[in-house]
């Protein structure tokens, strides 16, 4: 017997079958024999099998893959020994066959070939690579170790088989919860193994492997620490090679920019000039990161390095030592896209229009998955070309080329864009004001805010009928479509027009974002008619009077007031329908819900400033400890207190004292721009207290 076919088995039958009808012609075409060992399956694995091979046995599980894989090993009869998973599929079964065909196979006692692991459903262009050792000449001591991640250590001479390739399936998992299990699982035996077998190289990159698959990132970087100890006491370099590159990765996953080029310009260094395979990946991420801290030369100069590297590797130039140890990531169509869109926005930073125009050109934009990031950079791309002409005619174009479920992350891109270059603010919105009586594919809810922005500012006359077909779209609003909410106040629409697509709960949130495009949001809020018509009304309306009292100016104290008396009525309105008399009571309120828990300190705070100034003080000061950013009503609503009626001035000290005490707290947390945000809010309300210079100090 020249080949023994050796697999595990346990509820395969998903891919099995096709896993080994492509081994079929191997099986046909040599002298060659098929063991399927199964460890408990229950649904149709051991059926399909049968049809396969009439070598099927059976092994008990013993938390142990190498006893298992053991099992068939013992049973094989083949000079060679070749094993798989049962959810790898032979693309091509030729290179194997001829090698086994001639005297070729006598020459090696270990061979190699390449695995793409993919990792998104339904997305072949998302993989990595790797080069297993999968086929063994036996002898006496051909074993498998290891409690899990089975191997058998393979011996010189080797090959790697440049046209053979299987397809894994086996890391698409679209459950998250099943994903994690099986990792949770992995952890659990290489634990064991650690414990029985103490630390190497090997084990710390699997335990690596395990531990950034999970998001624990601190966990990754201690064992890859251990591993690239153990390597350089052994001299075992591929595998210090390996381990540093999988350290930078963890850095890079954790968006680290600035260690992943530290841990690239060392990996450098200890690599001298050798061109290995894992360059290819450290390139990669050092291009990325030198893109993130915007320094552009560096940027192209490691893209052109990847390149070159990936070129040779591509032409099977390049299989160097480390890749029997290591997986190259970074290599998909998809990736590369990635990066290459990255590179085009360094030209343009670098201002060089031409190479950016002649990259952006040959990157083969079709076939990639249009993922948020990849739509995002096409945008930021695109953009860049019409600011270079300062025409943004094509604009609608790229809508009608990218599907509608991609459209709010064009959305976003150009939100951005915006916000970055607001120079370009009045020509950006002419086009889409152009465009809007165009044929084109599509005109999203977006679209619409653009044109309106643009007769806002150079065409007002039309701006309340467009308005009105924007909002009878009647689609959920987003962040980027929240402006709507601006127009709508601005132009003094009634609030039930969104009412039935706006989600109450995210209005304090759309405000937050409108109020760093508008600097009138507070004046449009106060000069805003409002009508309320139904309970959705009342909810939308206690929000945006709850936004105008978090934004006034403390030295608004007479407005700040009445806006403060307006917003209890809508209060009352609101907790006649939310809640019950016997439910809202003083002694209830931090059972009160986080979204009504101000409205309700407030609303206590107003019951009680009629009977008892003090305790309306201590609510106060309750309620500032709470929400410390609204402060500057807060502070309004106990100055009038405390001027206006013979009270005890000690609580309203003792909330100044809170309030220091806050900013400190945020001081201590590293919190500077929180500390700093609450002490200008302080100082508007008391200049004259010394503590604030020492304060100011501090941060």
């Amino acid at each position: 017997m020249l080949l023994s076919i050796g697999m595990i088995v346990k509820n395969e039958e998903k891919y099995l079958d096709e896993c080994l009808k492509s081994l079929n012609p191997i099986l046909e075409s040599i002298e060659s024999e098929l063991i399927i060992v199964d460890t408990g399956s229950t649904d149709n694995t051991i059926e399909i099998a049968k049809k396969y091979t009439n070598n099927l046995y059976t092994f008990e599980w013993c938390n142990d893959f190498s006893a298992a894989r053991n099992k068939s090993l013992e049973l094989a009869k083949g000079k060679y020994y070749m094993y798989l998973d049962a959810d790898e599929i032979l693309q091509d079964s030729s290179e194997i066959i001829n090698l086994f065909k001639t005297n070729e196979h006598t020459k090696y006692n270990t061979y190699f070939y390449k695995v793409y692991n993919f990792i998104t459903n339904n997305n072949l262009d998302d993989y990595n690579i790797s080069h297993p050792a999968r086929i063994f000449k036996m002898d006496s001591g051909t074993k498998f170790l290891g409690i899990i991640h089975e191997y058998i250590p393979y011996a010189h001479p080797i090959k790697i088989l440049e046209n053979t390739k299987f397809y894994h399936y086996g890391y698409i998992n679209d459950s998250k919860i099943l994903k994690d299990k099986k990792l949770y699982r992995n952890l659990s035996l290489l634990n064991n193994e650690l414990q029985i077998e103490g630390n190497s190289p090997r084990l710390s990159i699997l335990l690596y492997d395990s531990y950034i698959s999970l998001g624990d990132v601190d966990n990754a970087i201690k064992f890859c620490d251990l591993g690239i100890e153990i390597a350089k006491t052994n001299n075992e370099f591929d595998y210090l090679y390996v381990l540093t590159v999988k350290k930078t990765y963890a850095y890079y996953f954790d968006n680290k920019f600035n260690k992943v080029i530290e841990e690239g310009l060392n990996y450098f260094k200890l690599i001298g000039n050798d061109e290995i395979a894992t360059n290819i990946d450290m390139y990669y991420m050092m291009s990325i990161s030198y893109y993130n801290l915007k320094d552009f030369y560096n940027t192209i100069t490691c893209y052109n390095k990847y390149n070159e590297l990936l070129s040779l590797y591509k032409s099977n130039l390049l299989n160097t030592s480390d890749l029997l140890l290591y997986s190259l990531g970074f290599i998909s169509n998809d990736q590369q896209i990635f990066l290459d869109l990255h590179v085009v926005i360094a030209y343009f930073k670098q201002n060089n229009l031409q190479k950016a125009k002649l990259l952006f050109s040959n990157t083969n934009l079709n076939n990639a998955t249009q993922t948020k990031e990849i739509v995002r950079l096409i945008t930021i791309c695109k953009l860049s070309f019409m600011r270079s002409k300062e025409n943004y005619l094509e604009i609608i174009n790229l809508y009608n080329r990218i599907g509608i479920d991609n459209h709010n992350y064009v959305n976003h891109s150009i939100e951005k864009f915006l916000n970055e270059n607001p120079s370009q603010t009045e020509k950006l919105l002419e086009s889409f004001y152009i465009n809007y009586f165009k044929n084109f594919n599509t005109c999203n809810q977006y679209i619409q805010l653009m044109i309106i922005r643009y007769i806002d500012i150079y065409k007002k006359q039309r701006v309340n009928n467009l308005l009105n077909i924007v909002i009878n779209m009647e689609n959920k609003l987003t962040e980027e479509l929240s402006d709507i909410l601006y127009y709508v106040l601005k132009c003094n629409f009634p609030i039930s027009k969104i009412a039935n697509y706006i989600n109450s709960d995210n209005v304090f949130e759309y405000l937050e974002i409108i109020s760093k495009l508008h600097n009138d949001l507070f004046d449009i809020i106060l000069n805003y008619d409002f009508i309320i018509e139904n309970t959705k009304d009342i909810i939308i309306t206690k929000e945006i009077l709850r936004y105008e009292l978090k934004i006034i100016k403390s030295i608004d104290n007479d407005v700040g007031l009445q806006i403060f008396d307006f917003y209890i009525d809508i209060v009352k309105k609101y907790f006649d329908i939310a809640y019950t008399k016997d439910y809202l009571t003083i002694d209830n309120i931090n059972f009160i819900s986080i979204q009504d828990r101000f409205d309700a300190y407030c609303y206590f705070a107003s019951i009680v400033s009629q009977t008892n100034k003090v305790n309306c003080i201590k609510l106060l000061k309750s309620c500032l400890l709470e929400f410390p950013s609204m402060i500057n009503i807060i502070s309004i609503i106990s100055d009038n207190i405390v001027q206006n009626n013979d009270v005890d001035k000690s609580e309203f000290n003792q909330l100044a004292v809170e309030v220091k005490n806050n900013i400190k707290l945020f001081i201590n947390n590293k919190d500077l721009k929180s500390a700093l945000e609450l002490l200008k809010q302080y100082k508007e309300i008391n200049p004259n207290d010394s503590d604030i210079l020492i304060l100011e100090n501090q941060i």
